[in-house]
């Protein structure tokens, strides 16, 4: 049991720490202006990266641009591809560019962001709908350089918002090349088959883990836990 419990305060602590990670670049969707398949009017924040710009959305299957819904207030600050995603539909994808601006070393290890599940109106969220995601981190000459997934995530619905996703590289990116690298994300029914929906995404956040922060509150928590056995 006492080994089981230190396990399980390490994870904590190193989940908590990486929920604090450096901001690289965000965005809320709030305000956003929806033309045909692209966001446009993004209030970037950004950190040692030019401002990203719009992001458009597109099919996996053939590569067509996919609209965004814009039609009601719920949708409105989300990015949200009008795209049945389950029932062995597709899935889409949205890039964003990450040119470093000089000075410090700018490093990609983590994507967050809010997951909603929508109705084909789309005028409600569906309950306990999934949806899978991949980001993926491209050089300059699109090369893939790192990706991540996730599978089966789930958005509940009973407070009101959407369900917090985050993604980490197994190895951070530096970004010293020069050029744009692009961070992509793919949204939908990518493993498996699942219920329809239309996925959609807000509060999104390109960070770097803080693994030193991590590694050292998981190290204290098993020091204090082994002097008090």
């Amino acid at each position: 049991m006492k080994r089981k419990t230190i396990a399980l305060l390490a994870g904590l602590a190193v989940s908590t720490a990486a929920s604090n990670a450096a901001t690289i670049a965000s965005v809320n969707f709030d305000g956003r202006t929806a033309v045909g398949n692209t966001a446009t009017d993004l209030n970037w924040t950004v950190n040692g990266v030019a401002d990203p710009g719009d992001i458009s959305a597109f099919r996996v299957s053939d590569g067509g641009a996919q609209p965004l819904f814009d039609g009601t207030a719920l949708v409105q600050g989300l990015f949200a591809p009008a795209l049945n995603t389950g029932n062995a539909n597709d899935s889409w994808t949205a890039d964003i560019a990450l040119t470093p601006t000089g000075g410090p070393t700018v490093t990609v290890g983590q994507v967050r962001f809010d997951y909603w599940a929508l109705s084909g109106t789309p005028a409600h969220q569906v309950a306990i709908r999934q949806a899978d995601f991949v980001v993926s981190l491209l050089d300059p000459d699109d090369n893939l350089l790192e990706s991540a997934s996730i599978e089966e995530v789930e958005n509940w619905i009973e407070d009101g918002g959407g369900t917090p996703v985050t993604l980490n590289f197994d190895t951070p990116v530096d970004l010293t090349e020069p050029g744009t690298y692009t961070l992509r994300i793919q949204g939908g029914n990518i493993f498996n088959n699942y219920t329809g929906n239309h996925t959609a995404i807000d509060n999104l956040v390109i960070a770097v883990p803080e693994p030193g922060v991590a590694m050292l509150g998981a190290v204290g928590l098993i020091a204090l836990l082994r002097r008090r056995r």
